[in-house]
Order: C-alpha cells, then sequence, then structure tokens
C-alpha cells in the first residue's frame, strides 16, 4: 500500500509541471474544450511570444552594435543562447501539442489510478525525477533572481540584459520602469520553460515504469507457470506484450517531439557555455559577474543531462526486459507462445530510438562527449582571444 503523503508527492509534482506548462500556454488544449479557451490560449502565446522575440531582436541588436572584441561578445552571446533555447522550445513543443497531448492523458490517467500495475513504480521513479527537476528549477530561479538584481547593485542606472529600446530609459524614470518591467516578466516567463524537461522526465519515468511492469509478469510467469491454464498463461503473455508494444509506440512519440529540442539545446549549450567560460576566466571580470556565468555555464550543462540521463536509464530497462525474457523459460512454452516471446526479444534488442536531431543517441557515453567537445571548443576560442 502507498502511503497518502508519497501520493501526495507525486500529485505536487505533475501539478507544478502543468502549472509552469500553462504559463507558457503549452498545456495541450483538447478538441472538445470550449472555442473560448482556446481562443484566449492562442492569445496569452502570442503576447509570451511577441514579448520574447521583442527581447531577442533588441538584444541581438545591442550585442552588434557594442561589439569589440571576443569578450564583449561573450558577455551578451551568453545570456542570449538562454533566450533562444526557452524560445525555441517554446515553438517546437507547441508544434507537437497533440502528440504531447496523449503522453501527458496517459500519464495523467496513472497517476489518477493508484490500482494500476505501473503506479508503484511511476512513484519511484518520479519521485528521483522530482528531486532532480527540483535542483534544476532552483539553479534556474537562482541565475534568474542574480541577473534581475544585479542593477540594484551598481551605481548607474542598468537593465539585468543588454537589449535596445527607441527611448531613452537611462534619462527617463517612467520608460526605465517600463523597459525593466519587460525583461523581468519576459525572464521569468522564460523560466517556466523547464517544463518541457520536467514532461520529458514524466515521460520517460512512465515509460520505465511500464518496463518494470512487464519484468514483474516475466519474472512471475518464469517462477510460477505451471500454475496457470491455457487462458491465464496466453492473457499474462498478452498484457505484457501490449504494455511493452504501447511503451515502444510512446518512445517514438518522444523521440519525434524532443529531438529537435534536445539538438537545438546541444547546439546553444556549447556556444553559451563557451560564452561562459570566457567570462570566468577573465582577468578584468568582477567576481558577482564571474558567479553568475559560472552558474549559466552550470544550467546549460544540467539542462541537457535532464535527456542524456533518462535516455540512459530508459534503455537500461529496455535491456531488462530483453534479460528477463531470456530468462523466463520461454523454450518450454507452446510453439505459438515461443514465437510471440521471440518476437519481444528482437524488439528489445533493438535500441530504443531517442535521439538529438535524430542524429546522437541520449546516452551518459555521448553526454561526456559533449563535454570534453565543449571544452576543446573552450580551449581554441581561448587561445584565440587570448593572442
Amino acid at each position: 500500500m502507498i502511503k497518502q503523503s508519497e501520493i501526495k508527492r507525486l500529485d505536487i509534482f505533475w501539478w507544478l509541471t502543468k502549472l509552469l506548462l500553462k504559463f507558457l500556454a503549452l498545456w495541450p488544449v483538447f478538441d472538445n474544450d470550449l472555442l473560448s479557451t482556446r481562443i484566449s490560449n492562442n492569445i496569452h502565446l502570442f503576447i509570451i511570444a511577441i514579448g520574447t522575440i521583442y527581447q531577442i531582436i533588441g538584444m541581438t541588436a545591442m550585442c552588434y552594435i557594442n561589439f569589440t572584441d571576443f569578450l564583449s561578445a561573450a558577455e551578451s552571446i551568453g545570456p542570449m543562447m538562454g533566450l533562444y533555447i526557452s524560445f525555441g522550445k517554446i515553438c517546437l513543443y507547441r508544434y507537437q501539442r497533440f502528440k504531447l497531448a496523449h503522453l501527458a492523458q496517459s500519464i495523467e490517467n496513472s497517476i489518477n489510478n493508484e490500482k494500476c500495475d505501473e503506479y508503484e513504480y511511476l512513484e519511484k521513479f518520479a519521485s528521483v525525477g522530482g528531486i532532480a527537476c527540483g535542483s534544476l528549477h532552483c539553479v534556474c530561479l537562482i541565475l534568474t533572481l542574480g541577473y534581475l538584481s544585479y542593477p540594484s547593485f551598481t551605481s548607474e542606472r542598468m537593465l539585468p540584459f543588454a537589449v535596445y529600446y527607441p527611448w531613452d530609459w537611462k534619462n527617463s524614470t517612467i520608460f526605465y520602469i517600463i523597459s525593466y518591467s519587460h525583461e523581468v516578466m519576459i525572464t521569468l516567463l522564460l523560466t517556466s520553460a523547464n517544463a518541457t524537461e520536467f514532461t520529458f522526465v514524466w515521460a520517460i519515468c512512465h515509460c520505465c515504469a511500464r518496463l518494470k511492469v512487464v519484468q514483474k509478469k516475466l519474472t512471475k510467469l518464469s517462477m510460477d507457470s505451471n500454475e496457470y491454464n491455457k487462458q491465464e498463461f496466453k492473457q499474462i503473455i498478452s498484457s505484457f506484450v501490449k504494455i511493452h508494444s504501447n511503451v515502444l509506440s510512446d518512445v517514438e512519440i518522444i523521440n519525434g517531439a524532443y529531438t529537435y529540442i534536445i539538438f537545438l539545446l546541444f547546439l546553444a549549450a556549447v556556444v553559451a557555455i563557451c560564452c561562459a567560460g570566457l567570462q570566468i576566466t577573465s582577468p578584468s571580470a568582477k567576481s558577482s559577474y564571474a558567479v553568475l556565468f559560472l552558474l549559466l555555464a552550470i544550467y546549460f550543462a544540467e539542462q541537457l543531462l535532464f535527456y542524456y540521463l533518462p535516455g540512459d536509464i530508459l534503455a537500461e530497462e529496455a535491456l531488462a526486459v530483453s534479460f528477463a525474457v531470456y530468462s523466463c523459460g520461454w523454450q518450454s512454452f507452446e510453439i505459438k507462445h515461443q514465437k510471440t516471446m521471440s518476437l519481444v526479444i528482437m524488439k528489445s534488442n533493438v535500441p530504443l530510438k531517442l535521439l538529438a536531431g535524430n542524429l546522437s543517441p541520449l546516452r551518459l557515453e555521448n553526454y561526456a562527449s559533449f563535454l570534453a567537445t565543449t571544452m576543446s571548443y573552450f580551449t581554441s576560442i581561448k587561445a584565440v582571444t587570448s593572442n
């Protein structure tokens, strides 16, 4: 029996994910929802898009205007990559909203039905995932508060980010409040884009929980195969084959929805971490600003880890299913059941298609390769800028 406190913790994590998605108008809107709900959802997203696009254009313009060397460019490009990533994730997530609606509905059904087979495993996976997601969001909030509060520690009037505005905010209190409020609002909204990582973790946890159910059924089948009649035996095999097939189908949906989000994050993270490294290692960098850029580098690296680590765990669980099939004594089953089991083995041995940009598998060894590649790029850029 699962404790009530654990159920609440699982519900709270799911509620927080939904809340962050609703802040960005990304929570799936279904066909049976009211027309007014769909219209307000589109207007909500349009307002966010207009404000974000203006900030992107303004930051790009200021980066071009103030460009003198690599170091000055890195000061703007690092935070700007965070803006690009967040807005890119919002656009791609919105584009895939119908596929993601299926995943969200499936997860919510499992959460609301504590008697389902996968609930206990989902609770265990999601508890660990919730702690990890909480750490990512905390780093993001600390980073956000650091940037937004930085102007208050300077003697001259400044904005959190270098954005071009068509008015003189330095000499006008009203225009300064408008400019500052715009940056605060957009920045706080875009911190909610972490919900894309949260939903990815949720989807992988749900797949892993169901794979655990398949392993449990196979183990039980190997131990008690003689206790079932033909009809019960057939039902057990049919049930875990259906679960396994549904998981593989969901993995294809997850890959289609997230593969280009991960690829975008991969490219932007390389640029952002290199720029952050230049600021941290610069002799002229202020200590407070260096700390912000250090947090920025950690945030980007941790954000990408949120895709590679769950991908690695899912691959291990899929291989565990294959091992469980081998160990269940399927060779002694009837011929028709042997064919079914051999099909499950074949599907389990095929690597799951969780890829970054449909190119690189989401495995921890590839994440280590990403870190090594980023460091080599940083070393090269540092050598060029030093000369």
